[in-house]
């Protein structure tokens, strides 16, 4: 059984990716938002800090494994939606791209536009709830299992 640290480091990651969508929300219902409140790189945001480094420790066990494979499949899938909605509000195809990119502000967009992100964000949303599942199910089963049985693999033995 693990320390309720580590169960509180999961939830902290369920907590930020849940700020991550919320920013991505407001972005597109026009409230301020900073790029870089939002990043677009997996291993960047709270979230894929706690995966790549916490959640990783967790590979040796094969069921524990495939269920953080399809954690980071998820994942990688919403920041893909994510630059979607991030070129539209961040990268102003009128201006240079240096421009656009050195000025670091949301842009105006068109009616047009903005009904694409939200088409995109409604996606980010669903995919975001998947992710949720996974991560519950992750969690749920971290729970039924021994130190052993998540930290060594089958073939290897305690000494």
């Amino acid at each position: 059984m693990l320390n309720e640290i580590s169960y509180t480091k999961i939830r902290q990651a369920r907590a930020s990716h849940a700020r991550w969508v919320r920013r991505a929300k407001h972005l597109i219902e026009g409230l301020p938002v900073s790029e870089d409140m939002i990043p677009i790189d997996s291993t960047s945001c709270e979230f894929g800090m706690w995966f790549y480094n916490e959640g990783m420790k967790f590979k040796n066990n094969p069921e524990l494994l495939k269920l953080l494979n399809s954690i980071e499949e998820k994942h990688n899938h919403l920041h893909d939606i994510y630059l979607k909605i991030y070129k539209i509000y961040f990268l102003d195809t009128r201006v240079s791209w240096f421009r656009s990119v050195v000025t670091n502000k949301y842009r105006e967009v068109t009616s047009s536009e903005g009904a694409y992100a939200k088409v995109y964000f409604d996606s980010l949303e669903k995919v975001s709830g998947e992710l949720l599942v996974l991560l519950e199910r992750f969690e749920n089963t971290l729970r039924t299992l021994t130190l052993n049985e998540i930290y060594y693999s089958s073939e290897e033995v305690l000494l």
